[in-house]
Protein backbone atom coordinates (compact mmCIF):
# COMPACT_ATOMS: atom_id res chain seq x y z
CA UNK A 1 0.00 0.00 0.00
CA UNK A 2 2.76 2.36 0.72
CA UNK A 3 3.97 2.49 -3.13
CA UNK A 4 0.35 2.39 -4.33
CA UNK A 5 -0.16 6.24 -1.43
CA UNK A 6 2.92 7.22 -3.30
CA UNK A 7 2.10 6.75 -6.72
CA UNK A 8 -1.20 8.58 -5.64
CA UNK A 9 -0.09 11.87 -3.94
CA UNK A 10 2.07 12.05 -7.03
CA UNK A 11 -0.81 11.95 -9.23
CA UNK A 12 -2.58 14.55 -7.52
CA UNK A 13 0.37 16.73 -7.22
CA UNK A 14 0.66 16.76 -10.48
CA UNK A 15 -3.26 16.30 -11.99
CA UNK A 16 -2.10 13.51 -13.87
CA UNK A 17 -5.30 11.62 -14.72
CA UNK A 18 -3.62 8.87 -16.00
CA UNK A 19 -2.53 7.85 -12.71
CA UNK A 20 -6.23 7.19 -11.26
CA UNK A 21 -6.98 3.53 -12.50
CA UNK A 22 -3.71 2.49 -10.84
CA UNK A 23 -5.14 4.28 -7.62
CA UNK A 24 -8.87 2.67 -8.13
CA UNK A 25 -7.43 -0.48 -8.48
CA UNK A 26 -4.84 -0.34 -5.77
CA UNK A 27 -7.91 0.77 -3.20
CA UNK A 28 -10.42 -2.08 -4.28
CA UNK A 29 -7.84 -4.93 -3.62
CA UNK A 30 -6.89 -3.19 -0.30
CA UNK A 31 -9.79 -3.03 1.07
CA UNK A 32 -11.07 -6.41 0.26
CA UNK A 33 -7.76 -7.80 1.67
CA UNK A 34 -8.91 -5.75 4.72
CA UNK A 35 -12.00 -6.81 4.89
CA UNK A 36 -11.33 -10.40 3.89
CA UNK A 37 -8.64 -10.12 7.00
CA UNK A 38 -11.15 -9.31 9.55
CA UNK A 39 -13.13 -12.06 8.26
CA UNK A 40 -11.05 -15.01 7.93
CA UNK A 41 -8.43 -13.87 11.14
CA UNK A 42 -10.18 -11.78 13.87
CA UNK A 43 -13.57 -13.66 13.55
CA UNK A 44 -15.73 -10.38 12.61
CA UNK A 45 -18.87 -11.56 11.26
CA UNK A 46 -19.99 -9.17 8.28
CA UNK A 47 -22.86 -8.68 5.71
CA UNK A 48 -20.42 -9.54 2.61
CA UNK A 49 -20.72 -13.12 0.88
CA UNK A 50 -17.20 -13.28 -0.59
CA UNK A 51 -18.59 -15.12 -3.66
CA UNK A 52 -16.67 -16.40 -7.07
CA UNK A 53 -17.65 -13.78 -8.50
CA UNK A 54 -16.14 -11.15 -6.19
CA UNK A 55 -12.68 -13.72 -6.67
CA UNK A 56 -12.87 -13.35 -10.74
CA UNK A 57 -13.37 -9.39 -9.75
CA UNK A 58 -10.49 -9.48 -8.08
CA UNK A 59 -8.36 -11.49 -9.98
CA UNK A 60 -9.24 -9.69 -12.97
CA UNK A 61 -8.17 -6.38 -10.73
CA UNK A 62 -4.94 -7.92 -10.09
CA UNK A 63 -3.64 -10.05 -12.73
CA UNK A 64 -4.85 -7.99 -15.89
CA UNK A 65 -5.73 -3.84 -14.55
CA UNK A 66 -2.95 -3.22 -12.69
CA UNK A 67 -0.36 -4.22 -14.85
CA UNK A 68 -2.08 -2.56 -17.51
CA UNK A 69 -2.12 0.65 -15.54
CA UNK A 70 1.44 0.59 -14.86
CA UNK A 71 1.95 0.77 -18.44
CA UNK A 72 -0.43 3.45 -18.73
CA UNK A 73 0.95 5.37 -15.64
CA UNK A 74 5.06 5.22 -16.96
CA UNK A 75 3.84 6.46 -20.45
CA UNK A 76 1.97 9.28 -19.17
CA UNK A 77 5.34 10.08 -17.04
CA UNK A 78 7.36 10.19 -20.38
CA UNK A 79 9.07 6.58 -20.03
CA UNK A 80 9.69 5.50 -23.41
CA UNK A 81 8.15 2.24 -25.04
CA UNK A 82 11.04 -0.19 -23.96
CA UNK A 83 11.55 -3.50 -23.80
CA UNK A 84 10.59 -3.57 -19.89
CA UNK A 85 7.26 -2.30 -20.56
CA UNK A 86 6.28 -4.01 -23.22
CA UNK A 87 6.67 -7.02 -21.12
CA UNK A 88 4.48 -5.54 -18.99
CA UNK A 89 1.86 -5.88 -21.61
CA UNK A 90 2.42 -9.30 -22.45
CA UNK A 91 2.11 -10.67 -19.04
CA UNK A 92 -1.38 -8.81 -18.78
CA UNK A 93 -2.64 -10.06 -22.42
CA UNK A 94 -1.21 -13.83 -20.81
CA UNK A 95 -3.36 -13.40 -17.98
CA UNK A 96 -6.30 -12.04 -19.21
CA UNK A 97 -6.17 -14.61 -22.08
CA UNK A 98 -6.14 -17.71 -18.96
CA UNK A 99 -8.69 -15.77 -16.99
CA UNK A 100 -11.06 -15.65 -20.20
CA UNK A 101 -10.22 -19.88 -21.45
CA UNK A 102 -11.08 -20.51 -17.33
CA UNK A 103 -14.38 -18.72 -17.91
CA UNK A 104 -14.85 -20.19 -20.74
CA UNK A 105 -13.52 -24.05 -21.23
CA UNK A 106 -12.74 -24.30 -17.49
CA UNK A 107 -15.14 -26.95 -15.78
CA UNK A 108 -14.27 -26.19 -12.10
CA UNK A 109 -14.49 -22.41 -12.27
CA UNK A 110 -12.33 -19.94 -9.59
CA UNK A 111 -10.88 -22.56 -8.25
CA UNK A 112 -9.07 -24.82 -11.12
CA UNK A 113 -5.65 -25.37 -11.29
CA UNK A 114 -4.80 -23.02 -14.57
CA UNK A 115 -5.73 -20.31 -11.71
CA UNK A 116 -3.82 -21.35 -9.05
CA UNK A 117 -0.92 -21.69 -11.60
CA UNK A 118 -1.16 -18.27 -12.66
CA UNK A 119 -2.14 -16.63 -9.05
CA UNK A 120 1.00 -17.90 -6.64
CA UNK A 121 3.81 -17.25 -9.30
CA UNK A 122 2.30 -13.73 -9.59
CA UNK A 123 1.98 -13.61 -6.53
CA UNK A 124 5.63 -15.01 -5.33
CA UNK A 125 7.82 -14.23 -8.25
CA UNK A 126 6.33 -12.35 -11.24
CA UNK A 127 4.56 -9.24 -9.26
CA UNK A 128 7.61 -8.41 -7.78
CA UNK A 129 9.80 -8.49 -11.27
CA UNK A 130 7.12 -6.68 -13.04
CA UNK A 131 7.42 -3.98 -10.32
CA UNK A 132 10.64 -3.79 -9.71
CA UNK A 133 11.10 -3.13 -14.30
CA UNK A 134 8.35 -0.22 -13.60
CA UNK A 135 10.19 1.11 -10.90
CA UNK A 136 13.08 0.84 -13.13
CA UNK A 137 11.75 2.37 -16.02
CA UNK A 138 10.08 5.22 -13.68
CA UNK A 139 13.67 6.18 -12.41
CA UNK A 140 15.70 5.54 -15.23
CA UNK A 141 13.47 7.87 -16.63
CA UNK A 142 13.55 10.61 -14.01
CA UNK A 143 17.31 10.24 -13.67
CA UNK A 144 17.75 10.96 -17.52
CA UNK A 145 15.90 14.18 -16.73
CA UNK A 146 17.37 15.11 -13.71
CA UNK A 147 21.28 14.76 -16.10
CA UNK A 148 19.38 16.91 -18.80
CA UNK A 149 18.49 19.74 -16.44
CA UNK A 150 22.15 19.97 -15.17
CA UNK A 151 23.35 20.26 -18.73
CA UNK A 152 21.21 22.91 -19.50
CA UNK A 153 21.88 24.94 -16.48
CA UNK A 154 25.47 24.64 -17.31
Amino acid sequence: MLPMSVIGFKVFKSRNVAGLPLILCSCVIGVWAIILHSNLNLGFENELYFSQGIAVVMLILLLVAMPVSFYTYARSVGCDNTRNLKIILVFSAINGLVLVYNGLIGAFGIHSEIIGFLFFPFLLVIGPVLGGLYVWEVMSMNIGKDENKKEADA
